[in-house]
């Protein structure tokens, strides 16, 4: 491992030692791959769906920094190289959507590798010098999360 991830609790860490698989092109990944590139780490991201809008979207990502993003089947049966993105995976940044017996995941954990959620993500990121740190509140769960937070917003 390159990077202690126990010190990436700001968004002014050192991320740019960091080696990240992302998982998922959606909304979710797309913002993770691209958060990441500018915070300078090297990032691949996989997705199972190789069509027009996610290589429209793995377009876009190369522009901004993404060291490279794979999609379709292949991509999805495990991890992908890690030459792609300097020899060495750190870490596993997964989307909602993916479920935990998917084959990038159970090997990454086999591996030995970290996966966080997105939600992680976002709160190591948080904080940043010179800038306010918003307040959270998180609301999770199968049913109500769209009225308790307009309830919430009143």
């Amino acid at each position: 491992m390159s990077t202690n991830l126990d010190s990436l609790t700001t968004w002014d860490a050192d991320w740019s030692q960091l080696s990240v698989v992302v998982t998922g092109l959606g909304v979710t990944g797309f913002s993770v791959a691209d958060t990441l590139a500018e915070l300078g780490a090297a990032v691949v991201v996989v997705d199972g769906k190789d069509n027009e809008h996610n290589r429209q979207a793995a377009d876009t990502l190369k522009i901004v920094g993404v060291k490279e993003v794979l999609l379709g089947d292949d991509a999805v049966h495990g991890l992908p190289d890690a030459q792609a993105i300097g020899g060495t995976i750190d870490l596993v940044i997964t989307s909602p959507g993916w479920r935990p017996d998917n084959p990038v995941l159970l090997a990454a954990q086999a591996a030995g590798i970290s996966i966080w959620g997105d939600v992680e993500f976002a709160w190591r990121v948080r904080k940043r010098q010179g800038k306010r740190t918003a307040r959270w509140v998180v609301l999770t769960g199968t049913n109500g999360k769209t009225t308790v937070a307009t309830m919430a917003q009143s």
